[in-house]
């Protein structure tokens, strides 16, 4: 006769069973859990009860279970069809029904998952398709009266996709319960005389049946942990007899620690680690989500002392590995054949392809891509044809790059490593004749990164390697593999929700040590101490969000399970697990308006009726102990290294050093000395890279007129020829670089409007013109270098013309700098560059009457100087102390003065610890 065990959930399920089986010394029984782990558990119990093996016995997950019937009794078994193959079928069936809207496999996808998933509950409950219809349209309130037709082509996919499977000889799970309660009733005359179903809460109709034949052939027994669902269920398997043990086996102890981010939780755990002298076999840690998993690795578990068992996979999709496939995907997203710059830059700097090896040198990539974004924002390119990735001048500044490193590396040997790169990364994945296809090439990548890059030699990223390419491996032995799709994109989409789908596994064993586990592995598991991290609100439980297709309402018309079922199966699982345990320890976020979990606030009212209080339960704080105090910027020593580059003939000074040095020493020291520079590629020009392209632009109009007369036509012809080159070197399609584009054409206009009759019939001596001297400084020769924009004359008078595209530093042409006015040096000259300027000219053009104009294109004005000999001495006599002060200085150190200007935008200002300065509005 069957019969039923009701246990408390303060029980420990898997010791029931293997009691309940030793005592009654059962044999030839079959055992049968909703999952895996605790068929290796009660495997344990039983064995340590009888000191042997259990192998009078069959133990089972309810899936291993169904495939044993279904392979055993069926005339022909079918393979199980995977998720993407089913959503393949699918989709072609959308094309002819249109239930959604779309002939595109990328935007099908998510419905495609959602309506497999749907079908396959549909199935396992058994819901006959041609009510479907019927049910909902007498059903439904008259506002969705409209869905009906919707719900209609739902049931005819439903139809069609079965008969399809059958057809091309796939299965699935739901088929395959179909068929294993069909045959269960000969699977229990041949083989067992006993069945324990142990652990479970609900189920759907076709498990129903599959239990209750099980039941009724042989001596079925139902044991689980009391639960709001279990007592109507047992009527429906045939138990008339219920034993219901609902002692209270031990009371836990809760612990609450609150903690304001995940770190918090981690070093909290750790600490109890140590208190506790590690964890011990009996001891679990759940992981409320993956997120957990490597700080908990890396912070509180040590291989070399610790036994443990990590059963929580880490998902494929958040590995390394896939960012570079989005990657690959926005790079190959455009139709035609140009490269957007940023998402080039982003494929080769990827930390599996920036390690790319020449030779033995692993950081070409690195400078490739740092000259690549240098050359194309000095032209303001972003999208560039592929062959202008192996242009001359990149390729040479680039052996530029590695030489200052102390590489030499020959321009073919470079050129020859550029081409092999994008071969791999652009060249292989044009012209895709299929899903196989593409897999080949997406394995022919990763074996070339594999073989000539670093990818591998950490022990994790290589287990990452190992599983995608297991997942190619499966994905290319499915049947869609002839399939072509419409772009690159669909195939980077296809192997993206594929891998979305896998999970990296870490090596383990179940039974030895302590637990690190996700919340669904614990199961019917019972354990001695639990730590519970991200105990949190919205993840335990999971909210289930409503559903697109079988809403609530349809579900309860279909008799199908609702959000609330969802909810309630996770309290039980939840309760089962912490009720049972000896002790527990829950930690939960408090930062950024979480809060903890409905569960953990129902355990806290259950404590404040116990104890008859309204206080609520102590809980401790996991704060770590931080200051945010800033510490002291840096003091860098003059060092000896520092001074000989400073002495070398191959140092110069120039305006813009000298003007670094008197606003921060130590930002000179990292620009001039270290040569550090920063080059970000954004969408938008920056302030630098308009300027470098008016200079340019500049430079191009006028080189006509060189060695001439400046005698142009007209304002409007020769507007029109700056707006040519201004389109010419600014080619960007981007909508922000178009506007700044017209914002130069507009500046531009705007100054020669107002200035056009001043620089009329002048005579254009030189452009770029670069000039070199030396001063000596203690009886120490220096060089001094700076590049004039535009030489003019005029009636005699040399015109030192420099262009200006930002706020003008106008200097004090009145300040005569000295020694007792040196505090007022750099607020009254403003820039250096003036007097250097000066000093070049006066040194080498020997020309008498000199005289400077700033063009500046922000304020449409020429500003005009004149140096005389007493200011041109004095500027010497200055320059010479200045040089004199960056060669022999103590320290570089950060200035101190006016940091809210200074450091806001400077580079170097995390280094100096100026990082909280940011810019006020």
């Amino acid at each position: 006769m069957s019969k039923a065990y009701l246990i408390d959930n303060s029980s420990n399920l898997i010791e029931f069973i293997s009691r309940l089986i030793v005592n009654e010394d059962l044999e030839n029984t079959t055992v049968i859990f909703p999952n895996r782990r605790p068929v290796i558990y009660l495997s344990k119990a039983i064995a340590s009860k009888k000191n042997k093996a259990t192998g009078f016995m069959e133990l089972f997950s309810i899936d291993d279970f169904v495939d044993r019937i279904y392979e055993e009794f069926s005339n022909v078994v079918y393979p199980q069809i995977s998720t993407l193959e089913a959503v393949f079928y699918l989709f072609e069936i959308n094309k002819r029904v249109s239930f959604v809207n779309t002939n595109n496999i990328d935007y099908f996808w998510p419905w495609g998952y959602k309506m497999y998933s749907d079908f396959e509950e549909l199935y396992l409950e058994q819901v006959n398709v041609s009510s479907i219809d019927y049910l909902i349209q007498n059903n439904l309130p008259n506002d969705l009266k409209n869905f009906s037709n919707r719900v209609s082509r739902f049931s005819n996919i439903y139809s069609a996709f079965y008969e399809k499977l059958d057809a091309n000889g796939f299965c699935t799970r739901s088929v395959k319960y179909k068929k294993a309660s069909v045959f269960s009733k000969s699977y229990t005359e041949e083989n067992i005389k006993n069945i324990i179903f142990a652990g479970f809460y609900d189920l759907t109709k076709t498990e129903q049946e599959l239990f209750k034949n099980l039941i009724d052939s042989a001596n079925g027994i139902f044991i689980s942990k009391n639960g709001l669902k279990i007592n109507n269920l047992l009527p429906k398997l045939n138990i008339q007899k219920v034993i219901n043990d609902q002692t209270q086996q031990n009371k836990t102890g809760y612990h609450f620690i609150k903690a304001p981010y995940l770190h918090n939780e981690i070093f909290k755990l750790k600490e109890l680690k140590k208190e506790f002298n590690g964890f011990k076999e009996g001891d679990l840690i759940v992981l409320s989500n993956e997120s957990y998993l490597f700080p908990i690795i890396h912070n509180c578990l040590d291989p070399k002392l610790d036994t443990f068992n990590i059963s929580i996979g880490y998902p494929l999709s958040r590995t390394p590995i896939v960012s570079l496939f989005d990657a690959l995907l926005n790079l190959h997203k455009k139709s035609d054949n140009t490269i957007y710059i940023s998402d080039y830059l982003k494929v080769i700097l990827h930390p599996y392809v920036k390690s790319l090896r020449l030779g033995n040198i692993d950081f070409v990539v690195k400078i490739y891509a740092y000259c690549a974004k240098s050359y194309f924002l000095g032209q303001g390119k972003s999208f560039v044809e592929p062959k202008e990735l192996e242009t001359e001048q990149l390729i040479l500044n680039a052996i530029s790059k590695l030489q200052q490193q102390g590489f030499d590396v020959s321009y073919n040997e470079l050129l020859d490593f550029v081409k092999l790169l994008d071969s791999y990364v652009i060249d292989n994945f044009l012209n895709i004749k299929n899903i196989g296809d593409f897999l080949d090439k997406v394995v022919t990548l990763i074996d070339f990164l594999q073989n000539n890059s670093n990818a591998s030699f950490h022990a994790i990223e290589s287990k990452y390697i190992e599983s995608v390419l297991e997942s190619l491996d499966e994905l290319s032995s499915l049947s869609i593999k002839k399939y072509k799709l419409d772009s690159s994109v669909s195939y980077f989409n296809l192997l993206k929700n594929f891998i979305k789908t896998k999970n990296v596994a870490f090596p383990s064993n179940p039974t030895q040590g302590f637990q690190v586990l996700g919340s669904l592995e614990t199961r019917n598991l019972t354990f001695d101490r639990v730590f519970y991290l991200g105990a949190n609100e919205g993840i335990i439980p999971t909210i289930p969000k409503q559903d697109t297709i079988l809403t609530d309402d349809i579900r309860k018309i279909l008799g199908l399970s609702t959000s609330k079922d969802r909810l309630d199966m996770q309290r039980y699982s939840f309760f089962n697990l912490v009720n049972s345990a000896d002790e527990v320890f829950f930690f939960y976020e408090t930062a950024q308006d979480k809060s903890k979990s409905r569960f953990l606030e129902a355990i806290f009212w259950e404590i404040q009726k116990q104890e008859k209080s309204l206080e609520v339960p102590k809980e401790d704080d996991a704060l770590l102990d931080v200051t945010f105090s800033q510490s002291k910027p840096l003091k860098i020593e003059n060092s000896q290294k520092a001074r000989q580059i400073l002495n070398s003939d191959d140092f110069y000074f120039s305006a813009s050093a000298i003007d670094t040095f008197l606003n921060c020493k130590a930002k000179f020291y990292f620009s001039y000395i270290l040569r550090l520079s920063e080059v970000s590629f954004e969408e938008d020009l920056d302030a630098m890279a308009i300027g470098t392209l008016s200079h340019k632009i500049l430079y191009n109009y006028f080189k006509d007129y060189e060695g001439k007369a400046y005698a142009p036509n007209s304002l409007v012809s020769e507007l029109e020829k700056i707006y040519m080159l201004v389109d010419n070197e600014i080619l960007s399609p981007s909508k922000s670089i178009w506007l700044q584009k017209e914002q130069v054409k507009y500046a531009i206009k705007r100054f020669f409007r107002h200035n056009f009759k001043d620089i009329d019939q002048r005579l254009v001596q030189h452009l770029e013109f670069p000039l070199k001297m030396d001063i000596e400084v203690n009886g120490k020769v220096y060089h001094i270098k700076g590049r004039l924009d535009k030489i003019d004359s005029e009636n005699g008078t040399t015109i030192i013309v420099d262009y200006k595209t930002g706020i003008l530093k106008e200097p004090n042409i009145d300040f005569v700098p000295s020694m007792d006015n040196k505090s007022q040096w750099l607020s009254k000259i403003k820039s250096f560059q003036l007097p250097i300027y000066a000093l070049l000219v006066n040194d080498i053009l020997n020309a008498k009457d000199i005289k400077f104009e700033f063009w500046s294109l922000k304020d449409s004005q020429i500003k005009r100087f004149k140096v005389n000999s007493e200011l041109l001495e004095a500027y010497k006599d200055t320059l010479r102390f200045i040089i004199n002060e960056i060669v022999s200085c103590e320290f570089f150190e950060c200035t101190d003065e006016d940091i809210e200007n200074k450091c806001v935008n400077c580079p170097y200002k995390v280094i100096c610890s100026r990082h909280f300065v940011t810019k006020k509005w």
